[in-house]
């Protein structure tokens, strides 16, 4: 692909339009709400981690969004409870 496009009149600068497509390749991963630890799983691991990450342990980096299960838009101990009574299939605790 090529083009000639004119830079100068007279010795002066001139704009031109330079029309131009481009693809562009961005990585993306899709986790499911209450997957904590990212292992394609919604699971009591997966509350522990939760827990563990929201106090603050070492080794337990999440994605705070994906933790934030209650539907309160902050992620806290709340969200680890809230995750375990949901995979336990306790009535009221639906993902949101």
């Amino acid at each position: 692909m090529g083009g000639t496009i004119a830079s100068s009149y007279r010795g002066a600068y001139q704009p031109v339009l330079l029309p131009v497509n481009a693809t562009v390749s961005i990585p993306l991963t899709v986790v499911q709400n209450g997957d904590a630890n990212e292992d394609n799983r919604v699971s009591l691991y997966g509350a522990v981690y939760t827990a563990r990450h929201t106090i603050g342990l070492e080794g337990c980096p999440m994605t705070e969004s994906t933790g934030e299960v209650s539907g309160d838009g902050e992620l806290s101990i709340h969200d680890a409870m809230y995750l375990a009574k949901h995979v336990l299939a306790i009535h009221g605790f639906e993902l949101h």
